[in-house]
């Protein structure tokens, strides 16, 4: 979300179907009303939230590096909108003024190992101490210039898809999930508890929910699919299961899906490449 980020001047968060945070009273109902569509602690959003303030630093950083430092402009704000450019827009916001762009982006390897481990955990949010600022800015006049500087490359393959594609490819070819699906819907709504990326029903009758992921945590996603199946359990029949497809191994996702083996399977999927004399 970088380039979008860097034109329009804002930062953002997910959980896009709790909806406008200011329309709580207080930290206790943001609380409760979480609890009823996530699994876990709404840290992140509160610390998004009410600690996060005009004239905090942030920087923005994937892909084991630093892509850029700003300020914090703006109050909260939530913006519901979509992209074709940008498939994760997300809608918790806040504005930001971007005082350094570092070209290349900053490689993490310039930076200390502690700091290095305390950016790879898998949070939205890292809140940073002021001596690991200073180690960030001291790495920032050290980069040498761009010339002579090779920043790595996202780990993704050329033939990789966005989740968007996985899911309109497998809502068009359900058996490749299981013999006997069929489409009920594709971002099938839930009134108000977000869209199921694809609804399918079996051979039996039974309802199946499918959800894609990609740069998401895997309690978001474990959470976001158990609400779903949840949803259609009250509103459409009590015979469902679920589905997460993804594209790599996930130690944390593993485990979340083991708690819930015999309501959620969890698949991969591969991207085959082939070269012919022979047109297709």
């Amino acid at each position: 979300m970088w380039g979008d980020y860097r034109s329009r001047n804002y930062i953002s968060i997910g959980w896009d179907e709790f909806g406008d945070l200011r329309e709580f009273k207080n930290r206790e109902e943001i609380i409760d009303a979480f609890n009823s569509l996530y699994q876990g602690y709404p840290d992140q959003i509160l610390q998004f939230f009410y600690d996060m303030k005009k004239g905090d630093r942030v920087l923005a950083y994937g892909n084991k590096c630093i892509y850029g430092i700003g300020e914090i402009i703006g109050d909260y704000y939530y913006k519901a909108e979509e992209s074709e450019e940008y498939p994760y827009i997300f809608f918790h916001r806040r504005d930001v003024k971007w005082v350094s762009i570092p070209e290349p982006p900053l490689s993490i390897d310039m930076l200390t190992d502690d700091l290095q481990k305390k950016l790879m955990r898998p949070r939205t949010i890292i809140e940073l101490t002021e001596l690991e600022w200073r180690d960030v800015e001291e790495a920032l006049t050290a980069q040498p210039p761009e010339e002579k500087a090779e920043a790595p490359e996202p780990e993704v393959s050329p033939f990789y898809l966005e989740e968007r594609q996985v899911r309109n490819f497998l809502a068009e070819n359900p058996t490749i999930l299981e013999e006997g699906l069929e489409l009920v819907g594709k971002e099938y709504r839930t009134d108000g508890f977000g869209r199921i990326d694809a609804l399918f029903r079996d051979g039996k009758g039974n309802f199946v929910v499918l959800e894609t992921k990609k740069d998401r945590e895997s309690d978001v996603v474990v959470g976001q699919i158990l609400r779903y199946i949840g949803w259609v359990k009250k509103n459409l029949g009590p015979n469902v299961q679920g589905v997460i497809v993804t594209r790599t191994s996930d130690v944390n996702l593993n485990y979340a899906v083991e708690a819930v083996k015999d309501t959620v399977k969890l698949k991969y999927y591969k991207v085959k490449f082939e070269i012919s004399d022979v047109p297709a």
